[in-house]
């Protein structure tokens, strides 16, 4: 039995891999609050946990908190910046490439299309850094008023 919009589901990255006492802990707490983990990936110390809720109208809202807000954005921010950077050297690489073998006379244009996608990825990317940006120095306003 299928049903359309039946679930939410909610993307978290967390500080520490998913078997550390404090993001067993967090899973737990989601779990209380009604959120099932469905999966999750560990990278470089840190975890991404894939979360499914019930879908009642409204959003599941884990930070409370501005500290907490603060210290997510600034998360993601991180993982965009790494992102970008690759994304970028990944452009330049490839349309170095093709730069390379247009200039000898056989362009391969498989390297301009990855390189003009990694670009455009790259962008992206600086939309959504400049995007987190402004909402941390929102939250960080916000906390000063609150003060």
């Amino acid at each position: 039995d299928i049903e359309p919009d039946r679930y939410r589901y909610k993307v978290m990255f967390l500080r520490g891999t998913a078997g550390s006492t404090l993001v067993r802990d967090f899973l737990r707490f989601m779990e209380d609050m009604g959120a099932v983990n469905v999966g999750h990936v560990d990278f470089l110390g840190n975890s991404v946990i894939y979360l499914r809720y019930e879908n009642t109208g409204e959003e599941l809202d884990v930070y409370s908190d501005l500290d907490s807000k603060i210290e997510y954005e600034r998360i993601m921010y991180n993982y965009l910046i790494l992102i970008g950077i690759l994304n970028l050297f990944a452009s330049i690489l490839n349309l170095g490439f093709f730069i390379t073998s247009a200039l000898s006379g056989i362009p391969i244009f498989v390297n301009l299309i990855i390189g003009l996608l990694c670009l455009g990825l790259t962008i992206a990317v600086a939309i959504n850094l400049i995007k987190k940006h402004k909402k941390i120095k929102k939250y960080k306003e916000e906390r000063l008023i609150r003060e």
